[in-house]
C-alpha cells in the first residue's frame, strides 16, 4: 500500500517497479479489502495508520504473510511549521501510526539516524536508503551557453531551510550577471523580487529530472534539528545524478555521502554559503570535477544495483 506523495514514488512505487524486474509479481495499492490478504506474501504498508488497518495488519499476521511498515520520518517530533503539522496532531493520529507500526513484523526507514530512533518501538528495523530510478534520471544537460544556472528544488515543508539562501542568492545574482537561480517546489520563497530568479511552483516527479538538468550547481541547505536529521541524502542524489554539483549543509543527512572538495562542498553560514557559490561561478574546472564524482556516487545509487537490500529485507532471499 502506498500513498500519492512523492515519498509514496520513491519509497513504494520505485523499489516495486525494480522487483517487478527481478520476475515478483507485484501489486501497488492505495487500498485493500480483507480479500486482498489471501493472495499476497508480502504486505508492505507505507505509512498507513487507523485503528481499520491495523486489524488489517492482525489479520495478515495471522494469516502468516510477511506484514512491512514503511514510514521515512520522525513525525511524531515534527516543528509546528511543518504543513503536515496539524494532520499528524490531531486526534489520535500518531497513537495509530505509533501501533500499526508495532503490529507490523518488519519496519523499513531511509537512514541510520531513523532507524536509531524508530528502534525505540519496534525491535526489527531495516535500513533500506533513498535510491533513483536509472530509466527516468538518465537525462540530457541542455546547453545554456554562457549561462550557469544554480537552483534548488523541494517541498513546501522547506521554507525555513530555503531562508538560509536569503540575501546571498540576491547579491550573487547582482554580482554575476550570467547566473539565473531558478526555484521549483514551493508556493513563495523568501527572497526578494529579481528578473533573473525564476520560479516553478509545482512539478511533476517524473519531469523533474529533466527539470533538474539544467541546474550547474544544486543546492541543498537544511537547518540542524532533530527532525532533520532524520531526512536522507536525496536531494544530493537528485542533483548529483543529473550533473550539478551540489553545496549542501553540513548536517546528518549529508555528511555521510558528499566528502567535501571531492563530490560537493559544505556551506555552513551565511559567509560560506557566498563564499561555496562563488568559487563554483568562477572556478570552471572546480565545478566540473565535483559534479563528476557526485554522478558517479549517484549512479551507484540506482535502485536496480541496490534491489537485493529490499528482497533480504522482505525474506525473499
Amino acid at each position: 500500500m502506498s500513498n500519492y506523495s512523492g515519498t509514496g514514488w520513491y519509497r513504494g512505487r520505485i523499489p516495486a517497479s525494480a522487483l517487478e524486474r527481478q520476475r515478483y509479481e507485484v501489486i501497488v495499492k492505495h487500498t485493500m479489502s480483507p480479500q486482498d490478504l489471501e493472495y499476497y506474501d508480502v504486505i508492505v504498508f507505507q505509512m498507513s495508520a487507523s485503528p481499520d488497518i491495523r486489524q488489517y495488519m492482525g489479520r495478515a499476521n495471522d494469516l502468516g504473510k510477511t506484514t512491512v511498515f514503511e514510514i521515512d520520518d520522525d513525525y511524531w517530533n515534527m516543528t509546528p511549521d511543518n504543513p503536515v503539522y496539524e494532520e499528524w496532531h490531531k486526534s489520535n493520529a500518531l497513537i495509530d501510526l505509533r501501533e500499526c507500526m508495532k503490529t507490523c513484523q518488519i519496519v523499513t526507514t531511509t537512514t541510520p539516524y531513523l532507524a536509531r530512533i524508530l528502534g525505540r518501538h519496534h525491535p526489527n528495523v531495516k535500513v533500506l536508503p533513498n535510491m533513483l530510478p536509472d530509466e527516468l534520471w538518465r537525462v540530457p544537460r541542455p546547453n545554456h551557453g554562457d549561462k550557469l544556472i544554480i537552483g534548488w528544488a523541494g517541498g513546501a515543508a522547506h521554507w525555513k531551510d530555503v531562508e538560509l539562501l536569503a540575501g546571498t542568492i540576491e547579491q550573487i545574482l547582482d554580482d554575476y550577471p550570467h547566473v539565473e537561480f531558478w526555484a521549483c517546489g514551493m508556493p513563495q520563497y523568501p527572497f526578494r523580487p529579481h528578473d533573473r530568479i525564476k520560479y516553478t511552483q509545482f512539478m511533476d516527479i517524473d519531469k523533474l529530472p529533466a527539470y533538474l538538468a539544467n541546474y550547474d550547481i544544486g543546492l541543498a541547505p537544511l537547518v540542524d534539528s532533530h527532525f532533520t536529521r532524520c531526512k536522507s541524502d536525496l536531494k544530493f542524489l537528485e542533483y548529483s545524478r543529473v550533473g550539478a554539483a551540489v553545496i549542501a549543509s553540513p548536517v546528518e543527512a549529508y555528511v555521510h555521502t558528499l566528502v567535501d572538495g571531492k563530490n560537493g562542498l559544505f556551506a555552513g553560514s551565511t559567509k560560506e554559503w557566498m563564499r561555496q557559490i562563488r568559487r563554483l561561478i568562477e572556478d570552471a574546472e572546480l565545478r566540473k570535477r565535483l559534479a563528476t564524482e557526485g554522478q558517479k556516487l549517484a549512479i551507484s545509487r540506482s535502485i536496480d544495483k541496490n534491489i537485493h537490500l529490499w528482497e533480504k529485507a522482505y525474506g525473499l532471499k
